[in-house]
């Protein structure tokens, strides 16, 4: 049996194992294919390079959890790697498809859609902070867009639901600063509030 590569054991713990079951590896499994590698001495022979070694260690970041780009170059620059070593490790990465900041975003967004706690505005801040370009942001928000009056409204719903006790101006406050941590749009966030306290009886 020949010796399991890093892009090997990274592919099976993304898409599943050798046999080609589908049944997505471990991060144990992965982590020890990597440390195996590590120990043959013709893997070694032949990765005795900067780029090589840096391009390991992003494998290794990424078979721990899913990164973008920005947060691997961020991740290598702290183990001292040189700017254009890293440049071209991953150039590599991302030329194998390893590492992909659309579909990074598009997962994000898949699952905030899920959790239906944010709007379009605090999304887009995540997802820059993760280094994430605008223009990727854009068109990935374009082919998954969000409703964000339905979600507004189901944000006021539980917190009002779950703070009965205050008093109406208070409770409007409150919710006034929540649709605005959460990044929904003003009359977004003013139609659920409004929505929400009228249902309640205390609309003005």
């Amino acid at each position: 049996m020949g010796t399991v590569t890093h892009l090997d054991a990274w592919k099976q713990a993304k898409n599943g194992d050798a046999t080609g079951n589908g049944v997505p590896a471990s991060r144990g499994e992965v982590n020890s294919s990597l440390q195996a590698e590590d120990r043959d001495p013709r893997s070694s022979a032949s990765e005795d390079d900067a780029v090589q070694r840096c391009y390991r260690q992003a494998i290794r970041f990424l078979a721990s959890s899913d990164k973008t780009k920005s947060e691997l170059r961020r991740l290598l620059a702290q183990r001292e790697y040189a700017p254009p070593v890293i440049d071209e490790a991953l150039s590599r990465v991302v030329a194998e498809g390893l590492c992909n900041d659309e579909a990074y975003a598009a997962r994000f967004v898949e699952k905030a859609a899920l959790q239906q706690r944010q709007g379009a505005r605090a999304l887009e801040q995540a997802l820059v902070a993760r280094g994430i370009s605008r223009q990727t942001i854009e068109i990935v928000l374009a082919e998954r867009p969000l409703d964000d009056a339905a979600t507004a409204q189901l944000v006021a719903e539980h917190y009002a639901a779950t703070h009965r006790s205050l008093p109406d101006d208070v409770l409007r406050r409150r919710l006034t600063g929540l649709m605005q941590r959460r990044g929904f749009a003003s009359g977004d966030a003013r139609a659920a509030i409004e929505a929400q306290l009228s249902q309640n009886g205390l609309s003005d």
